[in-house]
């Protein structure tokens, strides 16, 4: 969060690197601290929870799993990354095996229209910048 929010410490690169891992152009690059949404094959989540009962109250890795996705949808649009935007509604988009839900599938679909409205977003953006250079021209 503080990546991305905050003006001292804004870096949205490497928002999106603790997030999601390194951009496609990184990716021989190897990273100390492994990304929280670890991309392997068509599976999003493959995050670390704790299983205390003791720790946690009943929804709340829920609700911090919702956040951290918005959290990475919002870098994501900042950045104009929009294969990864593209990637992260793909991935919502398949239900999780009730072992692996981490999040509600109410949020999961609310989820994907704001990642997809976000995808669409970053493209009707860059199809303006296009629009006013040919202007320009």
């Amino acid at each position: 969060h503080a990546y991305s929010h905050i003006p001292t410490h804004m870096n949205l690169e490497t928002a999106r690197d603790i997030l999601w891992g390194p951009s496609l152009a990184q990716d021989g690059v190897k990273q100390a601290v492994p990304p929280l949404f670890f991309r392997k094959g068509a599976t999003f989540f493959q995050i670390w929870k704790m299983r205390i009962d003791e720790l946690e109250r009943p929804g709340s890795f829920m609700v911090h799993v919702l956040k951290c996705v918005r959290l990475l949808v919002e870098v994501l649009l900042k950045l104009k990354d929009k294969y990864s935007l593209l990637t992260v509604a793909q991935m919502l988009l398949k239900k999780a095996d009730p072992s692996k839900r981490h999040i509600r599938d109410s949020d999961r679909l609310t989820l994907v229209r704001e990642t997809l409205t976000a995808y669409v977003a970053a493209i009707r953006e860059e199809l303006n910048a296009a629009k006013v250079k040919v202007g320009e021209k």
